[in-house]
């Protein structure tokens, strides 16, 4: 049976690898939640009445719990102003190192992120056993990642990103030192209702470019 083969390899790695990483999880549900329908649609007897009613009931469900954990409304920001302005730096860039929460204005806009979000598992990462069939070895991806760590450096000192857009005080491309070639020029509170979080996010601009946009 091979959703139920599916269901179990997926229940897993969520249970052994994902969950027990901690953080925010619920996007990673569907990674369960797929396979468990897909087993449970194949156990349905349609000319059965019962199992006819527990689908509809099922689907009820589904619509329901859907809509209560997500509800489209959940992507209005409680205060846009903020994020509005936030945007308005995006869209006046040509180059810009980023937080994750504007990754996704980025690509619509056609600029390449510096950090997606998922960028720091590729240069932060901790040792491993070397395995062939998991891919490169670790001294090949840290090589690679401090490379790639280097080329965001020189950039910085270079002052090649229309503006540093990151979060306060957390962010692993910046050093000490930036003041020296950006200067801080606003804060902005950005709400996040979906994940109960509210960041502060910080504006950095070449010293030579102070004005806002």
């Amino acid at each position: 049976n091979y959703f139920a083969y599916f269901l179990a390899c997926s229940s897993l790695a969520f249970l052994l690898i994902l969950a027990p990483s901690g953080g925010y999880t619920n996007y990673l549900y569907q990674i369960v939640l797929s396979p468990f329908y897909l087993v449970l649609f194949q156990s349905i007897k349609p000319a059965s009445r019962l199992s006819l009613i527990s689908f509809f009931l099922l689907l009820l469900n589904v619509m329901s719990f859907g809509w209560l954990r997500f509800n489209p409304d959940f992507l209005k920001q409680a205060h846009s102003n903020d994020w509005a302005t936030l945007y308005q730096y995006v869209d006046g860039s040509k180059q810009v190192l980023n937080t994750p929460v504007i990754t996704s204005e980025l690509v619509r806009v056609g600029i390449v992120p510096v950090d997606s979000g998922q960028t720091e598992y590729y240069y932060e990462l901790k040792p491993y056993a070397d395995n062939k069939l998991l891919g490169p070895n670790y001294d090949v991806v840290k090589q690679h990642g401090t490379t790639y760590k280097n080329l965001v450096r020189r950039s910085m000192v270079n002052a090649e990103y229309s503006y540093i857009i990151i979060k306060a005080g957390d962010h692993i491309f910046m050093t000490g030192d930036r003041a020296k070639y950006y200067s801080l020029i606003q804060t902005l509170t950005i709400p996040m209702p979906q994940v109960n979080q509210q960041w502060n996010v910080e504006i950095w601009k070449p010293i030579n470019l102070n004005s806002k946009p």
